[in-house]
């Protein structure tokens, strides 16, 4: 299905990309400002130390179906959030991937400041971090193929992270890792090495979902 307009509304800017082959040495989009950016076919290329695919805006990117976003940064080949310096205030955009892949040397999805990741399909390979929230952003995992070193993780902020359905896999940490904040477990097939689920301090609630850990712990902390 072709993304409505409706999807668009409310913005004050939009781009649509639907294929093509689009390589740049710093990031290859960038959305600023109240924009609506739709990635939905094409290879997205970063040969330099950028993301390739940036919202730095309050506003909506979603990649779906064919979108192929390749980087080689360690710091987030698909970036969320911006601090403005002006006001001192972060933004607080959402990015929804629903298809298409996303392949990283490093981090796969960054959502750096206080905005969302909304992930119900695609597949996101990463050579350390599958998704991570750095401050008191939210992670919502519906669906998709996750897998990383560690595969979904909060860093040492409260931010939050849902995952209801799909599939996350670490190839060497925990699937699923908090060191502060909120993470709550309602479904999904989960699979890490070393843990299945990582606690350091906050907060995780298990209430479904299929945990396994081939190389270690089911879950461990060292805080409840």
């Amino acid at each position: 299905m072709k993304h409505s307009t409706s999807e668009r509304c409310g913005f004050m800017a939009s781009l649509v990309i639907n294929g093509g082959t689009l390589t740049a040495v710093r990031n290859v989009v960038v959305a600023v400002g109240n924009s609506a950016v739709i990635i939905q076919g094409g290879e997205l290329t970063t040969t330099g130390s950028y993301p390739t695919v940036l919202n730095r805006a309050n506003g909506l990117l979603i990649i779906d179906k064919q979108a192929q976003i390749i980087g080689d940064y360690a710091n987030g080949t698909v970036s969320n959030g911006y601090l403005y310096p002006s006001t001192g205030a972060y933004a607080t955009g959402t990015i929804e991937i629903r298809g298409g892949t996303i392949t990283a040397p490093g981090i796969a999805v960054y959502n750096e400041e206080l905005g969302t990741i909304n992930i119900s399909g695609g597949t996101i390979t990463a050579g350390t971090i599958g998704v991570i929230n750095y401050r008191e952003g939210t992670i919502n995992v519906t669906g998709g193929n996750i897998t990383g070193a560690w595969g979904v993780r909060n860093n040492e902020k409260a931010g939050t992270i849902n995952v209801s359905g799909g599939t996350i896999t670490a190839t060497e940490k925990a699937a699923v890792g908090t060191y502060k904040g909120t993470t709550t477990i309602t479904g999904g097939n989960i699979t890490g090495a070393t843990y299945g689920v990582y606690i350091v301090e906050g907060t995780t609630t298990i209430t479904g979902g299929t945990l396994t850990a081939t190389g270690g712990y089911l879950d461990t902390g060292e805080a409840a």
